[in-house]
């Protein structure tokens, strides 16, 4: 009782967190027509059910908004897809194989800037170094050469002009490289006199064969670095289009999938959360009816008044309790104080009560009132000396 004495005096109700029993058995005890209340509690579920749909359209907008989305990207994305696959068809273009190819094209490349750079000695270019970049420059002018010479042959990019300056120059290069390793013979043969190396002598005997092994290593690395290089550079960009267009594709079905399922499953949530705040409502309406007709039928007793002056009494009586260390004069002030506020606290609960407090003081009316005559069936349990008399 202390507790719950000690709550009503420090623990403000709050107007706004009405109990629909309540305030439909004040209403009912004050005489209300019951119709405002019913229509407060529909306008209140009303409002609820505008919130709620208020809310999935906004969530619906998002949804509808990728949708939106995935449609304006679907048809180019489509085009894209059919033309990879008229171009390459319905096979899976290949990646390792072409990888491997364009691997090896760097190692030949390599390789080739390898036995070149000592020969770059008759441009009189003695610095390893530059050696080394004079050599790479010479691998890149054979292979881009015969690279876009094969261009012009199987592609229809180049202009009629572009492509006989193209063969021309690549006809030009194959004749520099043949030259080149003419001199590459010539030179490894000179080397191989002055060293005393038996090799020499075999190169001055055999001119032809050492020219035509000079001639084959040096257009060869060329050759093969553009064969290398056209060859996987068509695969790898065909596998890299299917790659990016069936990726492309694939998101854009994932995003329509899951757009389209978030869609129905908020309206879904949207049909469930009206019926619910329907049903609520016709609940809360049945509540307030039956309490309506309560209060017009029992009403409510109030308290006597003596009782206001004991629970302030009570509460002063509960904070001398926890106060009793403090000097007596604050003490005395402290205690009159809260006897006072108490006071006024309860008179006015007392005075004028609020829903709540007036539905705890609700007058029950029994259909059988009590008897002081003792029931023939609870004889046997009736006092002995009752039953003496």
């Amino acid at each position: 009782m202390l507790s719950k004495l000690f709550s009503e005096i420090f623990i403000r109700r709050k107007r706004d967190t009405r109990h629909v029993e309540a305030e439909a058995f004040y209403q009912g005890a004050q005489g209300v027509e019951i119709k405002p209340g019913l229509e407060e509690l529909q306008a209140r579920f009303d409002k609820q059910g505008a919130q709620l749909n208020q809310r999935s359209i906004g969530r619906q907008k998002k949804f509808e908004t990728v949708l939106d989305h995935v449609k304006e990207l679907w048809t180019p994305v489509e085009k894209l897809c059919l033309a990879v696959r008229e171009r390459i068809g319905d096979r899976i273009p290949p990646f390792l194989l072409p990888l491997i190819v364009a691997l090896g094209a760097v190692f030949i490349g390599i390789a080739e800037v390898i036995l070149l750079a000592p020969a770059l000695d008759v441009l009189n270019v003695t610095e390893y170094r530059l050696q080394v970049f004079s050599a790479i420059g010479i691998v890149l002018i054979g292979g881009l050469s015969y690279h876009f010479a094969w261009e012009s042959l199987s592609s229809e990019k180049f202009t009629s002009l572009w492509r006989w300056i193209i063969r021309v120059v690549a006809l030009l290069v194959t004749v520099a490289l043949a030259c080149w390793g003419i001199l590459r013979g010539m030179q490894v043969a000179f080397a191989a006199k002055v060293m005393q190396n038996p090799l020499g002598d075999f190169l001055s005997e055999h001119p032809v064969v050492s020219a035509a092994f000079y001639i084959f290593i040096t257009l060869a690395a060329p050759v093969m670095i553009a064969a290398a290089t056209h060859y996987s550079f068509h695969h790898l960009r065909d596998w890299w289009e299917w790659k990016t267009a069936n990726s492309e594709m694939n998101r854009l079905i994932r995003l329509r999938v899951s757009a389209q399922k978030g869609l129905e499953s908020e309206k879904e949530r949207l049909i469930h959360g009206l019926k619910e705040i329907a049903h609520e409502c016709a609940e809360w309406k049945a509540t307030y009816r039956l309490n309506h007709e309560r209060g017009g039928k029992h009403g409510a007793i109030q308290e006597p008044y003596w009782m206001v002056t004991v629970k302030a009494t009570l509460a002063m009586l509960v904070v001398l309790a926890f106060s009793w260390w403090l000097p007596l004069p604050l003490l005395g002030i402290i205690d009159w104080a809260v006897w006072i506020a108490a006071f006024l606290y309860f008179r006015r609960q007392w005075h004028s009560p609020s829903p709540e407090e007036f539905f705890e003081l609700e007058h029950v009316s029994f259909a059988v009132p009590a008897k002081s005559q003792v029931d023939p069936l609870l004889a046997p349990f009736r006092n002995p000396k009752e039953l003496s008399r």
